[in-house]
């Protein structure tokens, strides 16, 4: 999935971040990743990207229904974000 042009076409504006997290979401297969491990990627191809710059590509990704996150009851499980078609669930469990 083109998760930049989803965004473009939403009238989202495309920052060099942006682009490089949904590039990495796009390239990854099934891959689930916690944040903090997405931001780890991110730094590899830009060193300036924060971390709150991945936390609102992520949160406008699910919210334009393309991205899906995954919480764990226990303390110490992060939330997990994966593409929506490598949720093998039904999507309609998430709101």
């Amino acid at each position: 999935m083109d998760f930049v042009n989803e965004l473009r076409k939403r009238g989202k504006r495309i920052t060099n971040a942006r682009e490089v997290v949904c590039k990495i979401l796009e390239t990854s297969g099934h891959k689930h990743f916690t944040v903090e491990e997405l931001h780890k990627l991110s730094l590899k191809k830009d060193k300036n990207i924060d971390l709150a710059t991945v936390y609102r590509t992520l949160e406008l990704l699910e919210n334009i229904k393309t991205l899906a996150s995954e919480s764990y009851s226990t303390v110490n499980s992060p939330a997990q974000f994966a593409a929506v078609e490598a949720y093998e669930g039904d999507y309609s469990d998430y709101k």
